[in-house]
């Protein structure tokens, strides 16, 4: 039985046929220049990924579409319909683009500006660039050089930039600017935090000190030094602009994939001293909302005369206990038992509320620290789209919703490294359907007056409908109206 083509992919093909037919129009003056490509009408490199380094992606050169420098146009911002919009000239910003990770950036340059002229003739129009920060880690069997200088007298501190790496990323910047590609920055993505940056049981923290440093003093006072330091103090020598002034860097991620509610299991297994701190800070609200323990234990009181909370528990000891926060369904919460310290559903509203508020209050903390250091583009943070409260607590306070939308994703289970599914779907995600279905996951953080940016997206391999997946992704995004795209992952 032959497959149906969906409609969208018609759609574009037949607009494709109507470009070639006066393609050279659209051919840059860098191809045009060439002498490769004396005597080719489309100057097409290669299309065959197995003979050459970077091939075009297509016959058509669609760098037409962007408008050299990037940053032209003023700086980007959240208008208020929800929408991304360029400051200066009031028009409307969406961004159709790729990520690039911690080891494709640190590439040498001749080669950085051959792959932005690939992109450019793509098309692409924004690149992400994802943890710069990531070492990797001995646990995985690698250690990769990052944006954090490691060497001596830095070994054991990660407050240091390697100035070869940065230069790099200085000049993908200027190489992507001069074709009207803009930058969005990734802060924190899997920094790797030392005993030398003052932060107590760093060895124990893992990448990204997620979720701790959400809520830890010290380690919130690291973040914003690195965004100062990388944001402002450090100048481009390729642009003569710092990355806070320059209008072709169009978005800042504050944090990649972190959350109170992302990681549930660790309310009851983080390491010390942090788990007492968020002991105190959980006491410390319901201090604040309750005024007494007396208060308390009469909110926490069912009709049938049923407490929540212990005998020994008190707001004055500061010895109430976290509940644990397991995600489960509706009816297995509320039905718990009332009296459990653990599974109470009086206790797990409330501890509910206090992560929102503690979120909320990180979050404020850094996007008014960014306002105040000069940033002026959109920032976001990249939370669990599955839990309301979690996007919800971005959606309130930071410009845009930023989420991933990988379809037959392997699976990863806590605690344990990546394992492949043993069978895959294969099914195309448009006709698919059910709330993990790529539409409705989509629509899960599509929240009103907020841009959506679908910040990573994959059909992963194998699937057979992958190929067809880039085209119909364009088709839904435009039909929805989202703002940003980056396809994960561009490899270098």
């Amino acid at each position: 039985m032959k497959k149906s083509i969906p409609i969208i992919v018609c759609i574009i093909f037949i607009a494709t046929l109507c470009l070639e037919i006066n393609a050279g129009a659209f051919i840059t003056a860098e191809r045009k220049a060439n002498e490769r490509y004396s005597g080719e009408p489309l100057a097409v490199k290669s299309l065959d990924p197995v003979f050459a380094f970077y091939p075009d992606s297509s016959l058509i050169d669609f760098s037409f579409l962007l408008s050299p420098p990037a940053g032209k146009f003023g700086f980007v911002k959240t208008g208020e319909d929800g929408h991304f919009y360029f400051g200066d000239s009031g028009k409307r910003a969406r961004f159709w683009g790729v990520v690039i990770t911690q080891e494709h950036i640190d590439i040498p340059k001749a080669r950085v500006s051959e792959i932005v002229q690939t992109l450019a003739r793509a098309g692409v129009n924004i690149v992400r660039f994802h943890a710069m920060d990531n070492r990797a880690g001995e646990e995985y069997g690698l250690v990769r050089r990052s944006i954090i200088e490691e060497g001596y007298p830095h070994q054991n501190d990660s407050r240091h930039f390697n100035p070869d790496y940065l230069n790099r990323l200085d000049y993908w910047i200027a190489e992507c600017k001069k074709r009207g590609i803009y930058v969005y920055l990734v802060l924190r993505g899997y920094r790797t935090f030392r005993e030398g940056d003052g932060v107590p049981s760093a060895d124990k923290l893992k990448r990204a000190a997620r979720p701790y440093a959400m809520f830890d003093k010290r380690l919130i006072e690291l973040q914003k030094e690195y965004a100062r330091k990388l944001l402002v103090e450090h100048v481009n020598p390729y642009t003569g602009l710092s990355y806070a002034n320059d209008p072709a860097v169009a978005a800042i991620e504050i944090f990649n994939e972190d959350s109170l509610f992302m990681r549930p299991w660790m309310w009851q297994n983080m390491v010390e001293p942090y788990l007492t701190r968020f002991q105190r800070l959980w006491n410390e609200w319901l201090k604040e909302k309750y005024g007494s323990t007396e208060q308390l234990r009469r909110a926490w009181t069912n009709v049938r005369g049923e407490c929540a909370l212990a005998e020994d528990e008190s707001l004055k000891k500061k010895n109430i206990r976290l509940p644990k926060m397991n995600l489960e369904s509706y009816g297995e919460a509320l039905n718990a038992n009332y009296t459990d310290p653990l599974r109470s559903p009086v206790r797990r509203h409330d501890a509910a509320a206090f992560a929102i508020a503690l979120q909320m209050k990180y979050l404020n903390e850094m996007k008014k620290f960014l306002h105040q250091i000069g940033v002026k583009v959109p920032v976001t943070g990249v939370v669990d789209s599955t839990v309301v409260a979690d996007t919800y607590t971005v959606g309130k306070v930071l410009d845009f919703t930023a989420e991933n939308a990988y379809y037959e994703h392997p699976i990863f289970l806590p605690g344990q490294t990546w394992k492949s599914k043993a069978f895959y779907k294969n099914v195309n995600y448009i006709k698919d359907w059910g709330v993990w279905s790529l539409m409705p996951f989509i629509a899960r953080y599509h929240w009103a007056d907020c841009p959506v940016g679908v910040r990573e997206w994959a059909t992963c391999w194998p699937n057979e409908f992958r190929a067809t997946s880039i085209l119909e992704m364009a088709g839904y995004a435009r039909l929805q109206d989202l703002d940003l795209l980056t396809y994960f992952a561009y490899y270098t």
